[in-house]
């Protein structure tokens, strides 16, 4: 009989143009219909993130920002290294150990004390060594709420994996909505009257995962299902031996994003994180929002024809939505990177008006940090992850070592370049290592055709600067909306292929319908 690969090439050839064109039309409607349904478990949360900068950088001084944020990046950090592995396995078992949930379960109960006991006692040991060694006062952090912090994140992170795994987007979004609602409220409410500083931005978070965290125990009254007693050890072993590899690239991509924060703290002034975290997480909200959402709605479906299609032509299924991420990531990092002066002064505090000098700077890294999100599937699809902690462990090696170079004579500008620098030299690793598995085309049209369309974008928002500064409540809106006219009237004009072939495949469902 005939070895699939060689059924699948009869099967190809036999195809006309138009039916692969055809797939490749609905192939983006695919990807952009299943964008839309992940949307709402962004968009809140995203309008929370807006005002919570809005209000937290006026309420506070960039020191308090800083420690907050600081607290925040140590947590996180923590919580790679101690239960990224139980979160990577978590939702790759879940399914198959529907038929055993007590003993899953349980195990992950026993995993999650077992580490959060670990991680606190390395945490306590390592700032008992600061403090010995004299340079305590950048550490010198809420040490028990930040482990509370943990705990309580952890577990709320674990619900939301869960009902990601049982596909239950619904309540996946209302559990996502509620916690940013109650953060942002808390939060405001315990530093406005209560006057606790970045401490009680921190007791918001904590009350909001436990909360919820509650609600989802008792709602889905898992607590039945823990029996400690019913622990495994080759459910321990087999879920060790799938996270711990993935934990290594979340561990050094950790790294990459947030040692500057802690580089900046050491060797120039809380001050300065505070005004680079801002202006950071500002940028992220506006470029990686739209990025997840892609990345949530392509990668299954990546997958699924991954399974399908003829792997020497898969590079041209992974084009379509590097298509996707050029005509929306490239004009939304320009045209945050030219209004970054506007931004700042509608949605940041007075003290924190150093943001616009670094801006450019991390809009574009937040860029090519998307990019490289594309490339990385490849290595996922061919099960090849070892390059992904590869690739991750240079990148963030590059930031350490530039962050160093940089920070102490140019400060936060400094870790901008060196972030950036870092994004970059990222993605052209993944680009030229992905080559040898799939061979992704470059899709020159779009990429000039984006680069022209952004260009006049910014053109237009350079030449409305020039009249319209004042109110900027007012500047701002209508600058955005004047750029967003003019790219998307540039995209259609010279007929960008993703916009063409999307505009296709919906005039072609219109016209099939009685």
């Amino acid at each position: 009989p005939c070895p699939l690969n060689k059924i699948q090439q009869i099967f190809r050839s036999n195809r006309s143009d138009t039916d692969m064109e055809q797939d490749r039309r609905t192939f983006i409607k695919d990807i952009l219909k299943d964008a839309w349904k992940y949307t709402p478990s962004h968009l809140v949360p995203g309008l929370c993130g807006f005002l919570s900068i809005f209000v937290f950088t006026r309420l506070l001084s960039p020191e308090e920002y800083a420690k907050y944020i600081l607290v925040l990046t140590s947590v996180a950090f923590a919580a790679n290294i101690g239960f990224g592995w139980l979160n990577f396995s978590a939702l790759r078992f879940f399914d198959e150990s529907k038929s055993e949930s007590g003993p899953f379960f349980s195990t992950c109960a026993a995993s999650f004390f077992l580490s959060l006991s670990l991680i606190s006692f390395i945490g306590y040991v390592l700032i008992f060594v600061l403090k010995r060694l004299g340079i305590s006062g950048a550490y010198d952090l809420p040490f028990a709420l930040g482990v509370f912090l943990l705990a309580s994140k952890t577990v709320f992170d674990l619900f939301l994996i869960i009902l990601r795994a049982e596909r239950l987007p619904l309540r996946f979004s209302l559990l996502r909505t509620a916690d940013s609602i109650i953060k942002l409220v808390l939060g405001v409410l315990f530093v406005s009257i209560f006057k606790w500083a970045h401490e009680g931005l921190l007791w918001g978070m904590i009350i909001s995962f436990s909360v919820l965290s509650l609600y989802e125990v008792l709602h889905s009254r898992i607590y039945l299902s823990i029996r400690f007693r019913m622990f495994s050890k080759v459910i321990m072993k087999s879920m060790l031996r799938y996270g711990f590899p993935l934990m290594g690239a979340a561990i050094t991509g950790t790294a990459l994003s947030l040692a500057d924060r802690y580089m900046l703290s050491f060797f120039r002034s809380y001050d300065e994180v505070g005004i680079y975290s801002a202006g950071y997480r500002f940028a992220e909200m506006l470029i990686e929002t739209p990025g997840s959402i892609l990345l949530l709605a392509y990668t299954p479906l990546l997958l699924q024809k991954f399974n399908t299609e003829l792997r020497e032509e898969f590079g041209q299924v992974i084009v379509q939505p590097l298509r996707l991420v050029l005509i929306t990531i490239l004009p939304l990092a320009a045209a945050s990177a030219f209004l970054s002066k506007d931004l700042g002064r509608l949605f940041l505090g007075a003290r924190f008006t150093g943001v616009h000098e670094i801006f450019p700077w991390i809009c574009s890294g937040i860029f090519f940090s998307c990019l490289n999100q594309v490339f990385t599937r490849v290595f996922e699809l061919k099960k090849a992850t070892r390059l992904v902690l590869m690739i991750s462990g240079l990148a963030a090696g590059t930031n350490i070592v530039l962050n160093l170079v940089l920070i102490p004579e140019f400060g936060y500008m400094g870790a901008a370049l060196a972030t950036t620098a870092a994004y970059l030299i990222q993605l052209a690793a993944s680009v030229k290592m992905s080559r040898v598995y799939i061979p992704v085309p470059l899709p020159l049209s779009t990429l000039f055709v984006s680069i022209a369309a952004t260009s006049a974008m910014c053109a237009v928002i350079v030449l409305l600067s020039g009249y319209l500064e004042e109110p900027a409540w007012i500047a701002l809106p209508s600058k955005v909306l004047t750029g967003a006219f003019s790219y998307a009237a540039i995209l259609l004009l010279l007929r960008e292929p993703t916009i063409t072939a999307f505009l296709h495949s919906s005039r072609g469902r219109l016209h099939s319908d009685p």
